[in-house]
Order: C-alpha cells, then sequence, then structure tokens
C-alpha cells in the first residue's frame, strides 16, 4: 500500500491524481472517464487557441478532440488515461506553438514536461504520440525560425534534445 492505495509503485500522473481528488473508488469511476475528456477538450482548445483560431472554431476542435469515436470509447471503456495522455500532448503543442513569441525555452521545458506526462500516462501511446511531437518541433524549427537551413535544422535539434530529456527525467518514475 502506498498512502492507503492498493498500488505497488503509483506513478505521479493526473490518473493518481483524480484517484486523490475523491478519495473514493466509486466517486472515482464515475468521474475518470469524463475528467480525461475534458482535460483532452480543454488542451486541444488551448492548441487551437494558440494556433491563432477564432473562439468558435477552438470551441468546435475541442469538442471534437475530446468526443472523437476512438477517445470517447476507450475512455467509457476504462482507458481515460489515453485521454490524459493525448490533453498533454496538446498541451506540449501549445507550449511549443506559443513559445515562437516569448519565453522560448521555458516553453520547450513545458513541452517537455507534458510529453513525460503522456508516456506516463499511456505507456506506449504516449510514445507514439511523443514522435509527432518531434516532428513538430522539427518542422517549427524549419519554418519559423530566423537563419540558413543548417542553423534552423541546429537549433531544432537542440529544442527537440530539451523536450526529450525533459520528458525522460519527468517519465523515469514510470
Amino acid at each position: 500500500n502506498w498512502l492507503g492505495i492498493e498500488n505497488p509503485s503509483v506513478l505521479p500522473g493526473l490518473s493518481f491524481g483524480t484517484y486523490l481528488l475523491f478519495q473514493d473508488a466509486v466517486l472515482n469511476a464515475k468521474f475518470y472517464a469524463p475528467l480525461g475528456l475534458l482535460f483532452l477538450g480543454c488542451a486541444a482548445w488551448l492548441f487551437f487557441r494558440t494556433l491563432g483560431c477564432r473562439a468558435t472554431v477552438c470551441a468546435i476542435g475541442g469538442m471534437a478532440a475530446a468526443l472523437s469515436s476512438d477517445t470517447f470509447s476507450h475512455a467509457c471503456w476504462g482507458l481515460p488515461s489515453r485521454a490524459f495522455a493525448q490533453g498533454s500532448i496538446f498541451f506540449a503543442l501549445a507550449a511549443l506553438q506559443s513559445g515562437l513569441t516569448r519565453h522560448r525555452w521555458v516553453k520547450v521545458l513545458l513541452a517537455g514536461a507534458a510529453v513525460g506526462m503522456a508516456v506516463m500516462e499511456a505507456f506506449d501511446v504516449g510514445a507514439i504520440y511523443s514522435l509527432l511531437v518531434a516532428a513538430y518541433v522539427i518542422f517549427l524549427a524549419w519554418t519559423r525560425l530566423p537563419g540558413g537551413p543548417g542553423s534552423r535544422l541546429a537549433w531544432g535539434g537542440v529544442q527537440l534534445t530539451l523536450v526529450a530529456v525533459f520528458a525522460a527525467v519527468l517519465a523515469a518514475f514510470a
């Protein structure tokens, strides 16, 4: 037992946070899936907002992400951790996108933390999603950073390394 919970090694993630929030297995079972989908919808909304979309488009995108048949059915089957992982990836993408204007390195580290949280929540699925974040880091470096192609790829590689290292540090618990 760890803090009165039957779990040999509890990961400090969002799923365990919901259990600590409710302190009751029945309440957790009732609200775990809706909270995961709400988290995903809010994260997708934030990402679309950082892209500069209008509020209506952001709301529709957030609802589409949260209520897509794959994510919704997994959450209803008892795997809302995948919704938490997708939401963490959307937070990572939003941090990277908003990092283009200011506080770039802080937001790169936040993106790494979000990727690490996704890996802790949905192990293999989070690792697959992390490859999409890596591709987005390189895409942003290639299209948005000043300088020649070599310097853009070099800075993209530095950012990608920071994201990967920070994600690995956070996901080391898993």
